[in-house]
């Protein structure tokens, strides 16, 4: 679709900014704070309700500290508030549209059915509305949609054996908006930052949308958003060129001899 929008624009010399998401990495090493690496991560994969370009989509969790992980973090998916989201209480609204609630069930059931493991939730919430509960997923990266992105509050949790290993997964496929890295070794933080060409790398933090952080889809290359030195983009340079007064000027002046 992005491609179509980007060809019908370019017919007319239009510039475009697409909005096309990403299946954005969340890595946790064995140095991570699970202290608040979890916490985070409730974070960045709910905001909106899961419905957020740039939310955590596929956490990729070394071995050694994924059952502290998944277990900190099922349980602090499990005890946020769905509701209205007119209610202060809630913390968790609706889904957009029935067809994305849906979508929602489908990639769930799909994944169920080719191995994942449900950890947390994975249901419709039964009230008014267009509400899932908060789910975590385990599996490996081929069992099924759901473990490649979701638009909703879906975690895909997967269990790597090493940093190049969880950088070969977030790589394996076409979008790059942002990642996201849990770790206190230097070598490893530049490792990511480096070696996934996400248009935004946040370590040990994870941060949505401000002016003063520029968005940038690195696979896409035509998501350039925030930020005031972006400006650029949005604009068509004009050259103005005032001369002296005519009384000052000779027959023939041009650009380049008017010193």
């Amino acid at each position: 679709m992005g491609q179509s929008v980007a060809a019908i624009a370019g017919d007319a010399l239009k510039k475009t900014v697409l909005g096309l998401g990403g299946f954005d990495p969340f890595i946790v090493t064995t140095s991570a704070d699970l202290g608040m690496a979890p916490e985070v991560a409730v974070t960045a994969r709910c905001q909106n309700n899961g419905q957020s370009c740039i939310a955590a989509k596929r956490f990729l969790v070394h071995a050694e500290v994924a059952e502290e992980f998944t277990g900190l973090f099922a349980q602090k998916l499990a005890v946020l508030t769905v509701g209205d989201p007119m209610d202060p209480g809630s913390q968790v609204g609706p889904l957009a549209t029935e067809s994305g609630l849906a979508d929602v069930e489908r990639y769930v059931a799909d994944a169920v059915a080719k191995g994942a493991t449900v950890v947390v939730g994975g249901q419709r919430v039964q009230r008014p509305g267009r509400s899932t509960s908060d789910s975590g997923h385990r599996g490996d990266p081929g069992d099924g949609d759901v473990l490649r992105g979701v638009f909703g509050p879906v975690a895909a949790l997967y269990t790597v054996d090493s940093l190049e290993e969880a950088i070969g997964i977030a790589n394996d496929q076409l979008y790059g908006l942002s990642a996201n890295l849990w770790s206190e070794d230097p070598g490893e933080r530049q490792a990511v930052i480096r070696g996934v060409p996400s248009g935004m790398a946040f370590v040990n933090a994870w941060l949505p949308a401000t002016l003063s952080c520029p968005r940038r889809d690195q696979a896409e290359r035509l998501r350039r958003e925030r930020s005031p030195r972006l400006a650029c983009t949005r604009s068509n340079a004009k050259t103005v060129w005032i001369g002296p007064p005519s009384s000052q000027q000779t027959a023939g002046d041009t650009a380049e001899t008017a010193e």
